[in-house]
């Protein structure tokens, strides 16, 4: 059973499921360079640090959260109410 589904309200207040679309990643160049040349050295950092690794790159944290915060202010996203 599939137990990762999203619940949606509807303008007439009928609920449903939905499974995610699974996206591939979106990566930094340097970041991707990195993951795709010496893929060993991103076991170790994960090891090392756990992950989520963007705590490693904080400046790649900061515009995430900066696209992230003008999709939300530009209303592209619609943010379903808490079911």
């Amino acid at each position: 059973m599939q137990d990762n589904f999203l619940l949606v309200e509807n303008e007439a207040g009928h609920i449903r499921a939905s499974i995610p679309i699974a996206l591939p990643p979106v990566l930094n160049q340097s970041i991707a360079d990195m993951v795709y040349s010496i893929p060993h050295t991103l076991l170790d950092l994960v090891n090392r640090h756990g992950s989520p690794l963007h705590v490693i790159w904080p400046h790649i944290l900061q515009q995430n959260v900066d696209a992230f915060r003008a999709i939300l202010t530009a209303g592209v996203i619609v943010q379903p109410r808490q079911l």
